[in-house]
């Protein structure tokens, strides 16, 4: 047979049909902006991902895979190869969900398109380009595919359109931990997306990833312990019995009063002692030396299911060391001041687990306790470096306080104000703009301070004239628009969205999560003192240019509301009496507003002795 001839017959032999992980040693490269690592991908890098890629690939009956993770384990990666690997070979709608969509934006030009352009297959075979000098977001979150012309959309979690009928044959359900618990009155959202999957009954791929939560509310932990629960085991190199890497087997020295480490972080072989240090791991976590997946389920009756645990012990890109330095930090503040909020986030990142702290306890501060906590201060603290203002909108009034900020945690309350009046009358918006931004309020060291940035809530029946308040401010001053998200485990300032208004102008408005602040400020009111105490002045109530209000507003009322919430079973606050909380939700609309400025770092201002808008 001629050369030429068997060229042809080459050329008429279909693609061959190949999984996940072939695929994506064969034909995917990293981008030097998109991985800590660039250049031909090697999954060899991080064996505990094959097994997973092959459950993904069309030639495995598997139908569901979660994976309960910690961050920097190469999962998000292999999440975007699973979908380039049918965008190449097994042409078929997809779709990648995100929880929000800056960080579903973020995610798709840094990784997504990175990844693309720099391989080849991808950038030449698979995906037409972005049409040049685009600057649509549409055109970066449809790829369309050269051959079949189906696509690969990308969504956001909080969208419900997401979750419209739209036929897909695969899946990514990405860090959805922090997607909304239901989606505007529809459903769990996980449930709304594996329906969209349905036509392709066998053939159909969802592929689920997070790093947990609270274990009452976490998706990706109940979604995992549903099912066989797997954790990667190598072999001990001393004794050879299988092991896991688990928190509790992890040995080191550390400084008790800084916390400290004072050692390498070794291994402890939980069958015989033996000592493994981590220069090891990497020959240990080699499927040729015998690592594997074991389940903890075996007897789960679902095989179309399979389920992952896997911490960051296992990643190459984070040292032992690391790990527990951060762990130590966490560690301390938590024994220190009673601070779990990091520890918390180090179980839920690193560990990749719940975090459960029985020591958690409802707000337990009584209103006596906090009118003997006043202090004697009546203009702004010398250490104070800015000031913030958080703007709760009523239907007749603005209330409004103020906080001295002394680093990221610690401030004082100035003061809080009451602006009478119809928040959508220009007069009562004139009196609210003097307090916000042309009050100088004098310091105890001489001088004066103004309010440096302020957050003003958009809720309520005034909505569109706070809008076109903002609107009318934002570009001249720290002015931001912000709303209550729904989620329990967000950030304070989760991120923004652009709105548009009645006037078809367009607004940031600010997603708060507003449990998180919550937990923070009545952690913080609970503070006997420290780098996250909260001082109260006494005379805190003040009426600013308006008519004093029928209501009682003595100290006893004002800080009465910081204890008006308790927690219910998910660990959301609420206000089941319906009692004035109006400070509190002030207290959280001033955090955000330092939180919403851009680069701004408190502790940095307050280690340099710096003071913004401060005039002498």
């Amino acid at each position: 047979m001629s050369v030429v001839l068997q060229a042809w017959k080459d050329g008429l032999r279909p693609d061959p049909q190949i999984g996940v992980d072939e695929w994506r040693n064969k034909y995917r490269y990293l981008s030097e902006s998109g991985a800590s690592e660039h250049g031909k991908l090697d999954s060899n890098r991080t064996p505990y991902t094959i097994e997973i890629a092959e459950h993904l690939s069309p030639q495995s009956p598997t139908q569901q895979v979660f994976v309960c993770k910690g961050v920097q384990v190469a999962i998000t990666e292999l999440g975007n190869d699973f979908l380039f690997t049918y965008a190449h070979l097994y042409s078929r709608p997809m779709m990648g969900v995100l929880p929000t969509k800056p960080l579903l934006e973020d995610h798709v030009k840094s990784k997504v398109w990175s990844g693309v352009n720099a391989s080849p297959v991808l950038k030449n075979e698979v995906f037409y380009p972005i049409k040049q000098g685009s600057t649509k977001t549409s055109s970066t979150l449809k790829m369309v595919m050269r051959k079949s012309g189906t696509t690969l959309n990308w969504r956001w979690a909080e969208s419900k359109s997401t979750y419209a009928s739209v036929t897909y044959g695969a899946i990514l359900a990405s860090d959805v931990d922090r997607w909304p618990d239901d989606v505007e009155g529809e459903g769990d959202p996980i449930s709304l997306l594996q329906k969209r999957l349905d036509t392709f009954g066998i053939r159909k791929k969802f592929f689920c990833e997070s790093s947990p939560t609270k274990r009452r509310n976490s998706k990706i932990y109940a979604e995992s312990m549903y099912g066989d629960r797997n954790y990667y085991n190598m072999k001990c190199p001393t004794c050879a019995e299988y092991i896991k890497f688990s928190e509790e087997n992890f040995v080191y020295e550390y400084d008790k009063e800084s916390y400290e480490l004072l050692s390498d972080v070794i291994y402890r072989c939980p069958h015989n002692d033996c000592i493994i240090k981590e220069y090891e791991k990497t020959e240990m976590m080699a499927l040729e030396n015998g690592a594997k997946w074991i389940p903890e389920n075996p007897n789960f009756r679902n095989p179309l299911r399979k389920t992952y645990f896997l911490p960051s012990y296992y990643s190459p890109w984070k040292s032992w060391f690391d790990v527990f330095t951060e762990y130590l930090i966490a560690l301390g503040e938590k024994e220190k001041y009673g601070k779990t909020k990091k520890i918390k986030v180090w179980y839920n990142t690193i560990d990749g687990s719940v975090y459960d702290d029985e020591s958690e306890k409802e707000v337990q501060t009584t209103l006596d306790q906090l009118l003997q906590r006043r202090e004697e201060y009546t203009k702004v603290p010398e250490d104070v470096v800015l000031l913030s203002a958080g703007v709760d909108t009523q239907g007749n009034r603005f209330e409004v306080s103020v906080y001295g900020w002394v680093n990221d945690r610690e401030r004082y309350l100035i003061a809080h104000y009451i602006v009478t009046g119809d928040p959508k009358d220009p007069t009562t918006q004139k009196l609210l703009d003097d307090l916000l931004f042309k009050k100088l309020f004098e310091c105890e060291n001489g001088g004066a301070m103004k309010i440096f940035t302020s957050a003003i809530d958009t809720g309520g029946d005034k909505t569109q004239h706070v809008y076109n308040y903002v609107l009318r401010r934002y570009k001249n001053h720290r002015l931001f628009a912000v709303k209550g998200g729904k989620s329990i485990d967000d950030p304070i300032v989760k991120d923004f969205s652009i709105i548009k208004t009645k006037k078809n102008r367009p607004l940031k408005l600010y997603i708060l999560g507003v449990n998180s602040a919550k937990d923070d400020i009545i952690s913080d009111v609970e503070e006997q003192f420290g780098t996250r105490y909260i001082h109260f002045p006494h005379n805190i109530q003040k009426f600013y240019e308006g008519v004093v209000m029928e209501h009682d507003m003595s100290d006893e009322a004002f800080l009465n509301q910081f204890l008006q919430e308790t927690k219910d079973e998910e660990g959301r606050w609420k206000n089941e009496l319906k009692r004035r909380n109006e400070a509190l939700d002030c207290a959280v609309y001033a955090s955000a507003a330092v939180k919403c400025v851009k680069g701004l770092d408190l502790d940095k201002l307050a280690k340099l002795g710096k003071r913004a808008f401060y005039k002498r």
